[in-house]
């Protein structure tokens, strides 16, 4: 016997991975400058590695929850084939 359904509506592949962009991609950039303005360099590598593992976080657990609910009218809406 199986327990109730789990299935939920996914978005196509493609909105999915533009949301996922559009998440990152601001976020990225706003760690990136905050990390560029501390008052020491850092090398490259582990600039990238501090940007990386602040933006990662904020944008799985505040920026896309948000940004797909947000959008979820339009990432689920089915596409018209002809």
């Amino acid at each position: 016997m199986t327990g109730p359904s789990t299935h939920t509506k996914t978005a196509p592949t493609y909105k999915t991975a533009f949301l996922i962009w559009v998440a990152v991609f601001p976020t990225v950039l706003v760690f990136s400058t905050l990390v560029s303005r501390l008052p020491f360099e850092m090398p490259r590598v582990l600039s990238i590695f501090v940007v990386t593992a602040l933006a990662i976080p904020v944008v799985v657990y505040i920026v896309l929850p948000w940004l797909t609910r947000l959008v979820e009218f339009w990432a689920h809406r089915l596409e018209k084939t002809s």
